[in-house]
C-alpha cells in the first residue's frame, strides 16, 4: 500500500502561473526553453521509489494504537482499516522492523486457478498455506506432507552419509565383524594400517553421499516388506494437499511467530475469510505449546505478582511504558497467537449483497483494482434490492470478525489531493504544467502511490520526448502540459495507452469522430454555401422552368381528362389540388404554384364539369415518389423560394467562419459546438458504445466523447484541451527530424496509414530561417520514404496549396493522382472543398488539372453540383487558358451552353493575350509544353465543342478573327455589322455580303445558315429585305443550290425541303423580281413562283411549263397576284432562240390548270392575246363556269359541239353555259339535257329557254322513270299551269306511286289540265295509283266517300258520263261526295 504522505504546500508548482490558458503550458519543460537554462534536465532528477514510508509524524499514532493492542492478550483479531493509500503498510512496515522475530507477514496477491465449483474462500486458505510453510523452516518443512524444493549441497551430502557410515563402522568394531585387511598386514606400521582403515571409511562415505544425491527429493519410502527384506519405491505424487490444518499447527509448534499480518485480503471481495481465519486463530491458540506460550514463564509472573504485591498499579504502568515484546517477557503476560489484517472496511459492505456461497468473481482474473480501472465507470450491473435495515445489521456484524478495529484517517481525498500533488512535482522540480490541469488530475486521482508513479513517468517521458540528447533539438510545439496530461491518462488507461500505437484506442476513435464530424460538417457547410450562391441563379430561371413544367403538366392532366371521360359523363375541365388549395388550370405556368408543390410533395388532378360547384372526381395523384418521376425539378423548394441577397450574403459569412473554426478546431473546440455526426450502421456496436443513447441519430462531439471515454477524468482532459488530436505525439518517441507537432501529427496520424483529412490546418508559415508546416511535411515524407503526393493523405487543402504557390512539381503528381482515382470518393471530396474554399488556389489547380489532361475537367467545372456558382467563371477561365489542343477533353453539351453562357465574362475571351499574360500569374504555367497561343487554342476548343458564341463584340480582336474565320458565332445583324466592320446603322442585306464591302467568309456562313440569317435580318431594324437586286436573288440562289446535295435538290424539287428557298424568298424585296426565270436554278422556281418574284411573263410561263410540266399551284399564285400574262416587252413572248411561243397553247395550258379560279385563267387568256375562237375540245369540261365565261368573253363558240363537249362537266358547267347563250334555243336537244331536266327546269334562267321543249316533249327528254326527274316535270307544269299529256300523267302517277314527295292533289290537278282532256279510263288508271280511297275506283259496287272539291268534280263527271260510278250529291254537313263503283 502507498505510504501515507500528506503535503499542507497549497502554492502553485515553481514555474507555472494560474491564469495560463489550458491548452498552453505556463513554462518550457526541464531544459526545453531557453529562458530556463540552469534548470535541472528531467534525466537529473532521480525517480522516487513507490514503496511505503513510514513517518512518525502521520503513522505514529496508528502504531502506538496497534502496539498497544498487541499487548492486551484477549486481543486475537486486530484489524487495520482503511481505503487504499491510507497507510496501512507503512505502519504494519515499521511495526514488523520492530518484533521481526516475532512477525509473520502474509499477503496474498493472486489467487491459483481452483477446481471446478471451489469457493473462493477455499482458495484463499490454500495461498495461505502455501506461503506459510513453503516459508517455514527446515525443521518443520522436513516433517510436512509440502516438502519444499531444496538443493542438497555436496556437502551436506557427505555429512548425511558420515552420519550413517560412522556409527555403523563402530558398531563393527565393537562386534567384532569388522573385516581383516589383506594389505597392510598385522606386521605393517600401524600408521600405515591407520591410515587405511580411514582411507576405507571416507571412501564408503564419499559413495554414500553421491547415493543420496542421486536419490535425493526422487524418490520418498511407500512400502517396506520385512518378510523378504525388500524396499519398494514409488514417484513422488504430484497432487496438492488439501488437508491443510495439521500442517498449520505443526507450522506455529515449530515456529517461533506469535503475530501473523494478512495483507490484501480485501483485494478479492470475500469477507468469509476473515470468519475462516478467526476459527483459525481460535483452533491454534488452543494447541497444547500454544496454551504453555499463553501462560508465560514462571519468573515473570513472579515478578508482576511482587509489583503488584507492592502496588497494584504497578504492573499496569509498567506494561504500558514497556514495548510490544519486553512487556511481556518482564511480567510473564504470555503469548497468544495474533492475527493482524490490513482491510479496507468496504469490504464487508458486501455482506448485504453478496450470498456466502457466492464470492467476488474478480478472484482469479483481476483480484486486485489496478490504475487502469480505478477511474473507470464501472460496467452497469442491476442492484437486487435488500432491506435496508437487515442489511445494516449483516454491517455490523463485521465487529464479530475483530477483536479491535484501529481504523487509519485519510490523509488525502479530493479536496487536498491537489496540494499533494503540487507537492510532488515541487520535488521533482517538474516544471511547466498548467495548474488547471493539475487540479483536474487531483480531483481524480486520491492514491499517493499513483501520484508518485505518474510524476516518475512523466520525467522519464519528458526525457525522451522534450529534452532529447543532442544533436536533436527539442521537438516545437510539445509541451509539458499535453506530456503530462497524457501520462496520467496512461496511469488510469494502461490497456487503452498501449492501444494507441496500434490505432485502436478510444482515443484514436474520438480522434476518428472529430475529423469524420469536422469533414461532415465542412462538406454540408460547403454545399449549402453552393446551394446559397447558385439561388439568384435558379431565380432567374425560375419563370422558364415554370412554363416549361407547366406545359408538361398541363398535356398529361388533359390526357387524364379525356381518358376517363365517356358518351354519357364528359369531364369539361380540370383543377389542380395542392395540400389543401386548388388551383385552376391556367396557373400551372406560375411558379407560385409549384413552389406550393414543393411544399405539399403531393399533387392531385380534379376532373369536374364545371369551374364550381357540380360533381368532380380525383383523376390523378402524384405522390413524392410519382412527382420525382415524372416533375423531379418541382420539388427543389429552393428553385421556386424568394431569395433575400444580404441574407444570403451573411449565411454564406456564417458558413465560411464556421468552415474556418472547424478547420483550426481540436477536441476542445468541438466539444463546445452542436455540430453533430450520424454514426454509420452498427458503427455503435462494433466500437462498443454502449452509452450512446439512438445510435442512429445524430451526435454532437460532446455525446461522442462521452460514450467513447470511459472515465471522467479522461473526458476532463479531452474537454479542457490538455489532451488534444497530437496525443500520439506524446505516447511514443518521435524518429525523424521533427518540425512541428502538427506536421508530427500529420504524418503519424495521415501519413503513415495513408488517411484523408482534407482540412488538416497546415497553414503555418514560414519563420524565419524555419520552413512553414507545409514544407515541411514535405521533407519528412521524403526522409521517411514515405510516397505521400502519390497517397490520398496528400489532398489537403494547404498542401496543394504550397504545392501550387511554390510552384512545386509536386502539385502536378498530386493532380495527376487526383485525375487518377476520379470519380472516387476521395478525390470528389477533395475538390469539392477544395473548389468552395476562398483560400484555396482554386484557378491554379482547375490549370493545372487541365493541363495535366483530365478528360472530365470542363465537364466537371461547368456542371457538377460541387463547383460553387460564383467561381465558375473563372475556374472554367483558367481552365481554359491551360487548354492544350493536342489533349482529349469532355466537351458536351454543358460545357458548350455554359462557355456561350459566360464567356463575355472570361478574360481569355475579352484580354487580348499580351494583356492577359500580365494580369495572370499562371498563365505561364497554364500554357507550359503548349506551342500554340492562347487564341488559336482557345479556336479549337470552340471547334471541338461545336460553340456558337451569341456576341462578337465582347471578343479580343485576335479571337474575334479566328470566330469570324472558324464561323464561330451566332448569325445576328450586330455580329454580322462587326464581323464586316460595318456601322451600326448599316444594313446588312446579302447585297452587302457580296459587295465591296463584304467578306468571302461571312458571305459563306450567311449562305451556309441561310435560315439563321434571314432571322437576323427579321430582328434588325436598319435592314428592311434580304434580298433587294436581281442580280444578287439569282447569285444567291444558284451559291446556295451549290451547297445543296442531289438528295436535297430533289427534296426541295418534290416539294418535301426544309423551305429555305421560301423563307429567303418571303425576306426577298419585290425590287428583286427576276426578269427571266431561266437566271435562278431550276430547283428554286418552285419557290420563286411561289414568292412572285419573277415575271409572269409568256415566255418564263413557258419555260416554267417545260421545266415543271404544268401550271402548278406554284405558277398558278404567281399568276393569280399578277392577274396577267405579260407579253408587251421585250422577251416576254420569245424563247432563248428567239422563236415565239404559241400563245393558244398557253391559253388552253392556262384554261386547263385547276388551280386558278376561272375568271383568273380567262383574265391571263384575255391578256395573253390568243388566236380566237379557242377549240373547246382542247378545255377541260370542268364542273365550273369556265365555259360560261369563255362564251360570255367570246373565246369559244356559242353552238351545239361546244355544248356537247362542256356538258361533260355536270350541269355546274352546263347551267351558266346555258344562261349567257344567245343561241341554246335553236340546239338543244334531249341528248343535251340528259338527266340534267331537273335542274334545268328549277333554274329561272335555264327553264325559260328550254320548258316548252321539255313540256312538250316529256318522254323524250326523260325516257328513264326517273322520279326526280319527273317529280321537276310536274312541279314545273303545276306551278306555269302548263297542260300534260293524260298519258305523262298518268305516267309520273305510276312512277311516283308509294314514293316521297308524292303529291296527290298535285296529281289530280295534272289529271285534270291534261291537253287533251283525260278520259274515264286515264282517269281510272291514275286513281289506282293514287292509294285510299282513289285505289278502290276498280272495285265493283264499292263505295267511298271524296271531298268537294271542284277538280273532284269535274274528274267524277267523266267517269260517272261514262257510266263508270254513281255519284251521290253532297252530304250535309260533311260536304262529301259519295261514289259508287258499278
Amino acid at each position: 500500500m502507498p505510504a501515507a504522505e500528506p503535503g499542507t504546500d497549497t502554492q502553485s508548482a515553481p514555474g507555472t502561473t494560474p491564469d495560463t490558458p489550458a491548452n498552453k503550458p505556463t513554462a518550457a519543460a526541464s531544459g526545453a526553453g531557453a529562458g530556463a537554462p540552469a534548470a535541472k534536465r528531467s534525466a537529473d532528477k532521480p525517480l522516487q521509489s513507490l514503496t511505503p514510508k513510514y513517518e512518525e509524524t502521520h503513522h505514529g499514532t496508528y502504531l502506538k494504537r496497534l502496539e498497544q493492542a498487541v499487548k492486551d492478550p484477549n486481543n486475537l483479531n486486530i484489524a487495520l482499516t482503511g481505503r487504499y493509500g491510507a497507510g496501512k503498510s507503512s505502519v504494519l512496515n515499521q511495526f514488523e522492523d520492530k518484533n521481526k522475530r516475532a512477525v509473520l507477514r502474509l499477503a496474498i496477491s493472486t489467487l491459483a486457478p481452483g477446481e471446478e465449483g471451489e469457493s473462493t474462500t477455499n482458495r484463499i486458505q490454500k495461498e495461505i498455506v502455501k506461503q506459510l510453510l513453503y516459508g517455514a523452516s527446515e525443521k518443520v518443512g522436513k516433517n510436512s506432507r509440502f516438502n519444499k524444493i531444496a538443493v542438497l549441497s555436496r556437502r551436506k551430502a557427505f555429512m548425511q552419509s558420515a552420519t550413517v557410515v560412522l556409527p555403523l563402522v563402530g558398531l563393527a568394531y565393537v562386534f567384532g565383524v569388522l573385516p581383516h585387511l589383506n594389505w597392510p598386514t598385522a606386521q605393517e606400521a600401524t600408521w600405515l594400517r591407520a591410515a587405511t582403515w580411514i582411507g576405507a571409511v571416507g571412501l564408503v562415505t564419499a559413495l554414500g553421499a553421491v547415493v543420496r544425491l542421486w536419490t535425493y527429493g526422487r524418490y520418498d519410502v511407500k512400502d517396506v516388506s520385512a518378510g523378504g527384506a525388500a524396499v519398494t519405491l514409488s514417484e513422488k505424487p504430484q497432487s496438492f494437499f488439501d488437508k491443510y490444518i495439521d500442517e498449520i499447527v505443526h507450522y506455529f509448534a515449530q515456529e517461533s511467530k506469535d503475530i501473523v499480518i494478512f495483507e490484501d485480503l480485501d483485494r478479492f471481495e470475500d469477507p468469509n475469510i476473515f470468519e475462516a481465519l478467526r476459527e483459525l486463530n481460535v483452533l491454534l491458540n488452543d494447541t497444547p505449546e500454544r496454551r504453555r506460550k499463553r501462560n508465560g514463564h514462571l519468573l515473570g509472573r513472579g515478578i508482576a505478582h511482587v509489583l503488584g504485591w507492592i502496588n497494584k498499579e504497578w504492573p499496569g504502568l509498567l506494561e504500558m511504558r514497556l514495548p510490544y515484546p519486553w512487556a511481556g517477557r518482564v511480567l510473564g503476560l504470555g503469548e497468544p497467537l495474533r492475527f493482524i489484517y490490513a482491510v479496507r472496511d468496504s469490504v464487508f459492505s458486501q455482506i448485504d449483497a453478496t450470498p456466502a456461497k457466492g464470492t467476488s468473481k474478480r478472484a482469479s482474473a483481476d483480484p486486485a483494482p489496478t490504475t487502469q480501472n480505478q477511474d473507470e465507470d464501472p460496467p452497469p450491473t442491476p442492484d437486487p434490492e435488500l432491506d435496508e435495515a437487515a442489511a445494516e445489521t449483516l454491517r455490523a456484524n463485521r465487529t464479530k470478525f475483530f477483536d479491535i478495529v484501529i481504523p487509519l484517517v485519510p490523509f488525502i481525498s479530493h479536496r487536498n489531493a491537489r496540494d499533494l500533488l503540487v507537492r510532488l512535482l515541487d520535488e521533482r522540480d517538474i516544471t511547466g504544467v498548467d495548474p488547471r490541469l493539475v487540479n483536474t488530475v487531483a480531483q481524480h486521482c486520491t492514491d499517493m502511490r499513483l501520484m508518485r508513479n505518474i510524476c516518475n513517468e512523466y520525467l522519464v517521458f519528458a526525457e525522451r520526448l522534450l529534452e532529447p540528447a543532442a544533436p536533436t533539438t527539442p521537438a516545437p510545439g510539445l509541451g509539458a502540459t499535453h506530456l503530462f496530461a497524457l501520462v496520467v491518462y496512461k496511469n488510469f488507461h494502461l490497456e487503452d495507452f498501449e492501444s494507441i500505437t496500434r490505432r485502436d484506442s478510444d482515443l484514436d476513435k474520438v480522434y476518428d469522430f472529430a475529423q469524420r464530424l469536422t469533414r461532415d460538417t465542412i462538406s454540408a457547410h460547403e454545399k449549402r454555401i453552393r446551394d446559397l450562391l447558385a439561388r439568384p441563379d435558379r431565380f432567374r430561371e425560375r419563370e422558364p422552368r415554370a412554363k416549361q413544367l407547366g406545359q408538361r403538366l398541363a398535356l398529361f392532366a388533359s390526357n387524364v381528362r379525356a381518358a376517363q371521360s365517356s358518351q354519357y359523363n364528359r369531364w369539361t375541365l380540370y383543377r389542380l389540388s395542392v395540400g389543401t388549395r386548388e388551383f385552376d388550370a391556367d396557373k400551372v405556368n406560375h411558379y407560385d404554384f409549384w413552389a406550393a408543390v414543393a411544399k405539399a410533395r403531393s399533387l392531385g388532378i380534379v376532373l369536374a364539369h364545371q369551374a364550381s360547384g357540380g360533381s368532380t372526381t380525383v383523376g390523378h395523384t402524384f405522390d413524392e415518389a410519382g412527382l420525382e418521376m415524372f416533375l423531379p425539378e418541382a420539388l427543389d423548394a429552393d428553385r421556386w423560394a424568394a431569395f433575400d441577397q444580404d441574407a444570403i450574403d451573411t449565411e454564406v459569412a456564417t458558413k465560411e467562419a464556421d468552415i474556418e473554426v472547424l478547420r483550426r478546431a481540436d477536441f476542445a473546440d468541438l466539444v463546445t459546438t452542436n455540430f453533430t455526426l450520424t454514426l454509420r450502421n452498427g458503427e455503435a456496436a462494433s466500437k462498443k458504445l454502449t452509452r450512446l443513447k439512438s445510435a442512429g441519430s445524430p451526435h454532437t462531439f460532446s455525446d461522442l466523447l462521452e460514450a467513447t471515454l470511459k472515465s471522467e477524468l479522461a473526458r476532463d482532459l479531452v474537454r479542457r484541451g490538455y489532451i488534444d488530436r497530437n496525443y500520439s505525439l506524446y505516447a511514443a518517441q518521435f524518429y525523424g527530424n521533427f518540425t512541428g507537432v502538427d506536421v508530427a501529427n500529420f504524418m503519424i496520424q495521415h501519413v503513415q496509414p495513408n488517411v484523408m483529412n482534407i482540412d488538416y490546418d497546415l497553414s503555418r508559415p514560414k519563420e524565419g530561417e524555419r520552413e512553414g508546416a507545409a514544407a515541411n511535411l514535405l521533407l519528412e515524407a521524403e526522409e521517411a520514404g514515405e510516397d505521400l503526393l502519390t497517397a490520398v493523405a496528400a489532398f489537403n487543402i494547404d498542401l496543394v496549396n504550397h504545392l501550387i504557390e511554390t510552384g512545386n512539381a509536386g502539385a502536378g503528381t498530386v493532380a495527376r493522382h487526383l485525375i487518377a482515382t476520379w470519380p472516387a470518393e476521395n478525390a470528389r471530396s477533395f475538390l469539392a472543398a477544395y473548389f468552395t474554399s476562398k483560400k484555396a488556389q482554386r484557378e491554379k489547380l482547375a490549370a493545372l488539372l487541365t493541363r495535366c489532361d483530365w478528360r472530365e475537367v470542363f465537364t466537371y467545372l461547368t456542371s457538377h453540383d460541387d463547383v460553387p456558382a460564383d467561381a465558375r467563371v473563372t475556374l472554367v477561365n483558367a481552365a481554359l487558358a491551360a487548354f492544350d489542343p493536342n489533349a482529349t477533353y469532355d466537351l458536351g453539351e454543358d460545357v458548350c451552353l455554359f462557355v456561350t453562357a459566360n464567356y463575355s465574362s472570361m478574360s481569355v475571351f475579352t484580354s487580348e493575350s499580351e494583356a492577359q499574360d500580365a494580369n495572370h500569374s499562371f498563365a505561364d504555367e497554364a500554357r507550359q509544353g503548349l506551342s500554340e497561343r492562347l487564341p488559336e487554342r482557345l479556336n479549337v476548343m470552340l471547334r471541338r465543342g461545336n460553340v456558337v458564341l451569341p456576341d462578337l463584340a465582347p471578343l479580343s480582336d485576335d479571337i474575334r478573327t479566328l470566330v469570324v474565320e472558324g464561323n464561330r458565332y451566332v448569325l445576328t445583324a450586330d455580329n454580322l455589322r462587326i464581323a464586316l466592320g460595318l456601322q451600326a446603322s448599316d444594313p446588312v442585306p446579302l447585297e452587302t455580303l457580296t459587295g465591296a464591302a463584304g467578306n468571302e467568309t461571312v458571305y459563306a456562313y450567311a449562305l451556309a445558315n441561310l435560315s439563321g440569317y434571314l432571322a437576323a435580318v427579321d430582328h434588325d431594324e436598319q435592314t428592311t429585305a434580304a434580298v433587294t437586286a436581281p442580280r444578287t436573288l439569282a447569285k444567291v440562289l444558284t451559291d446556295k443550290v451549290g451547297t445543296l446535295t442531289d438528295e436535297q435538290i430533289s427534296e426541295e424539287q418534290e416539294g418535301l425541303g426544309s423551305g429555305v428557298f421560301a423563307d429567303l424568298l418571303a425576306r426577298t424585296s419585290s425590287t428583286a423580281r427576276l426578269r427571266n426565270v431561266r437566271n435562278a436554278p431550276l430547283v428554286t422556281w418552285k419557290a420563286l413562283a411561289e414568292a412572285k418574284r419573277f415575271r409572269s411573263s409568256l415566255a418564263n410561263i413557258e419555260a416554267y411549263r417545260s421545266k415543271v410540266g404544268s401550271i402548278d399551284a406554284h405558277l398558278a399564285w404567281l399568276l393569280e397576284d399578277a392577274g396577267t400574262v405579260h407579253v408587251d416587252k421585250d422577251g416576254d413572248t420569245t424563247n432563248p432562240d428567239g422563236g415565239e411561243y404559241d400563245r393558244q397553247a398557253a391559253a388552253l395550258a392556262i384554261l386547263n390548270t385547276s388551280a386558278l379560279p376561272t375568271q383568273v385563267r380567262v383574265a391571263l387568256v384575255i391578256s395573253l392575246e390568243p388566236v380566237t375562237p379557242l377549240p373547246a375540245t382542247g378545255i377541260n369540261a370542268e364542273e365550273s363556269d369556265l365555259f360560261a365565261r369563255l362564251l360570255d368573253a367570246g373565246l369559244v363558240s356559242d353552238e351545239e359541239d361546244t355544248f356537247m363537249h362542256l356538258r361533260a362537266g355536270g350541269w355546274v358547267a352546263l347551267g351558266p353555259a346555258i344562261k349567257v347563250s344567245g343561241g341554246v334555243k335553236s340546239f338543244h336537244s334531249a341528248a343535251l339535257l340528259n338527266d340534267m331536266v331537273a335542274d334545268a327546269l328549277t333554274d329561272d334562267d335555264t327553264s325559260e329557254k328550254v320548258a316548252s321543249m321539255v313540256l312538250a316533249n316529256v318522254n323524250e327528254y326523260v325516257p328513264e322513270d326517273d322520279w326526280a326527274e319527273l317529280q321537276a316535270v310536274a312541279i314545273y307544269a303545276d306551278q306555269h299551269r302548263e297542260p300534260l299529256d293524260p298519258a305523262v300523267v298518268r305516267r309520273i302517277a305510276r312512277v311516283g306511286d308509294g314514293r316521297d314527295g308524292c303529291d296527290v292533289t298535285l296529281m289530280l290537278r295534272l289529271l285534270d289540265r291534261a291537253s287533251p282532256t283525260a278520259s274515264a279510263d286515264h282517269v281510272i288508271e291514275t286513281f289506282l295509283h293514287l292509294g285510299q280511297p282513289y285505289n278502290r275506283i276498280t272495285d265493283s259496287e264499292d263505295s267511298f266517300d271524296l271531298d268537294v272539291t271542284d277538280v273532284h268534280d269535274r274528274l267524277l263527271k267523266i267517269l260517272h258520263g261514262d257510266n263508270r260510278i254513281t255519284r251521290g250529291y253532297p252530304r250535309i254537313p260533311k260536304r262529301r261526295y259519295s261514289v259508287t263503283v258499278l
